[in-house]
């Protein structure tokens, strides 16, 4: 495995010999990079996410007229002197930045009765806290009223802590937050993150009867899953499938989140298929990085070398069995879809977090370390310094992001752990980068592989080409505990 991009074209750099001349009165974009893999070249423009493959040597003089003509329709060939390139990145740094607050994230509770070894929100010894009915009442009204966008859901994540530890504040949440009376939306869409631990049937019923998109947390089967998210009494694995049970019985829409660290990462597309068979979820998350503990590398964390395989695996085995896989599908969607992401977490400027002790944030990772948290009434405004820096994390406008071929399908990925690694919100986590990367060269050429024996020595491919990637998984929002995220749906200039 390996990283072998490269920048063709850009800002004070000569033309590349891999390129032939461009056509009189058309220049290359400047904003061009390429990968290799045996005699072919991948020709990569991240703004529109354009690939063109060319057969090494057999292109060489000048470009035949059908190539020229398909490189102009992926705006890889642009009129000369024109602007293109940069008129597209403004415009895409504009969707960004008028992204709207639809996303809510709720801790009723840091209180947890697992104790997960790689858990970087562990509270020690009453250190816990529970938010009031008064702060979800008033926290939930503050979210109401800066929620405006009323053209797209609403999503509201009820998270922890562990939630069923707080119940009541939850019930509290589902019978208030309504669509079209409380909140301006037409559709509120419920999701609730939880061990199961102690689930009883009424807390099914309650989840159940009101829509909720429940997602249990499991590793792999009990050996694997027992030895890191340690239970109290029986294993966790058993209260999980105890809560499964339950909810399916009852109608509920239930997904599983699987993180992946070294405690299974050798055994993990095995340990994957066995979940899938066991439980046949509406949707499963593949999660190939934990958040650091304090200042230093979680000690479950995998190198890239160790875990892109691994998910890769993992996710074909998800693929077979026609199940939306979560963090995977965030790099397929804007890659077979052409819609560029421009965000992949809605923390900047698009997320609210409610939080213990009356508090809102932009980022709930955030909240151990208690930064960018403020009093509810001295929540930044859009002309604050701290809401303009949120707002601005898109990956068209930092610094880094916006010189990175993976650009528009990663999204600038996880804020908070560039901040961990780097200082910086606008910074970045180089192995974070690595993986990125990686993952869209495994795209690309995944890609090609969907080519039908051509004898051409170019290859374009089409619509049908990049949708095969998907295969049968549905793409249905029902089997999606999200819809937030901000993907491109405009038309470039």
């Amino acid at each position: 495995m390996h990283d072998d991009f490269f920048r063709v074209t850009g800002p004070d750099q000569p033309e590349s010999p891999l390129l032939p001349p461009a056509p009189p009165e058309w220049e290359w974009s400047g904003d061009l990079w390429a990968s290799r893999r045996g005699d072919w070249i991948a020709l990569y423009r991240p703004l529109n996410l354009a690939a063109v493959y060319l057969r090494r040597g057999g292109v060489r003089e000048s470009l035949p007229p059908d190539l020229a003509a398909r490189l102009r329709e992926e705006k890889i060939l642009l009129p000369r002197g024109a602007g293109t390139d940069q008129a597209d990145h403004q415009a895409l740094a504009a969707a960004a930045r008028r992204g709207t607050f639809r996303f809510i994230c709720l801790l009723p509770t840091t209180d947890c009765a697992l104790s997960c070894r790689y858990c970087h929100q562990r509270t020690g010894r009453g250190e816990a806290r529970t938010m009031t009915r008064e702060e979800i009442v008033a926290g939930l009204e503050t979210c109401a009223r800066l929620c405006t966008d009323t053209t797209k859901p609403l999503d509201l994540l009820v998270y922890g802590g562990e939630p069923l530890l707080a119940f009541p504040l939850v019930e509290e949440v589902l019978r208030r937050a309504r669509p079209r009376t409380f909140f301006r939306q037409d559709e509120v869409r419920f999701c609730f993150t939880t061990s199961g631990l102690g689930m009883t049937e009424y807390q099914a019923e309650v989840l159940a009867r009101h829509d909720v998109f429940v997602i249990l947390s499991l590793d792999g089967l009990p050996p694997v899953n027992d030895a890191v998210r340690r239970a109290p009494g029986e294993g966790a694995f058993a209260a999980s499938e105890r809560a499964w049970n339950l909810l399916t019985a009852r109608g509920c829409r239930v997904g599983l989140s699987v993180t992946m660290g070294r405690h299974n990462v050798d055994d993990f597309a095995r340990q994957v298929e066995c979940l899938v068979d066991r439980f046949h979820p509406h949707d499963i998350g593949l999660n190939a990085f934990l958040h650091r503990r304090g200042d230093q590398p979680n000690p479950y964390q995998l190198s890239t070398e160790q875990a892109f395989p691994a998910l890769i695996e993992g996710w074909e085995v998800t693929r077979r069995y026609g199940v939306y896989a979560e963090q995977p599908f965030r790099r397929l969607r804007p890659f077979v879809f052409r819609n560029p992401l421009l965000k992949d977490c809605s923390s900047p400027g698009e997320r609210l977090v409610l939080a213990p002790g009356g508090v809102m944030g932009f980022c709930d990772s955030c909240y151990p370390d208690r930064r960018w948290f403020y009093p509810r009434e001295a929540f930044p405004a859009p002309d604050h310094p701290d809401h303009r820096l949120w707002a601005g994390l898109s990956s068209p406008e930092m610094p880094h992001c916006r010189l990175c071929p993976a650009m528009t399908v990663c999204g600038g990925a996880c804020r908070y752990d560039a901040y961990k690694a780097s200082g910086r919100l606008d910074g970045v986590d180089p192995d974070r980068c690595r993986f990125e990367r990686e993952f869209l060269n495994w795209m690309i050429w995944r890609l090609f592989d969907q080519r039908d024996g051509e004898s051409r020595p170019w290859f374009a491919p089409g619509e049908g080409d990049r949708q095969a990637l998907i295969d049968n998984v549905s793409l249905s929002s029902r089997n999606q505990p999200f819809t937030a995220g901000s993907y491109w749906q405009g038309k470039l200039p």
